[in-house]
């Protein structure tokens, strides 16, 4: 058993008897995206400006839990109400993921 810590090209060689196989495999090492919500934002329920939250950039895809599919950018403006918990899960380019949720008070 190996554990590689870093990213690059590995080659493996198994023998039994006078069998021998080879294979090469590359591995990419690469960070999960970040996420920098606040853990709440609060607003006053005398107005209705809307609320602008941007996720950041470094990732392909973004998944705001709002209910609506059409939420998949990196910016996201809503009408504030209260006790609403978002989350928001971000993907970068291999498919590594992180979440963070902000509650709105």
């Amino acid at each position: 058993e190996y554990t590689a810590q870093l990213a690059g090209e590995y080659s493996i060689t198994l023998g039994i008897d006078r069998c021998v196989g080879r294979d090469t495999n590359t591995l990419i090492v690469a960070a999960y995206p970040t996420i920098d919500l606040p853990e709440q934002i609060r607003f006053c329920e005398l107005t209705d400006a809307p609320i602008n939250l941007d996720a950041g950039d470094g990732a392909v895809r973004y998944t705001w839990s709002t209910g609506n599919d059409a939420d998949t950018l990196r910016t996201l403006t809503i009408q504030p109400r209260s006790n609403l918990l978002l989350t928001l899960v971000k993907t970068n380019e291999i498919g590594c993921s992180s979440r963070d949720s902000v509650l709105l008070r």
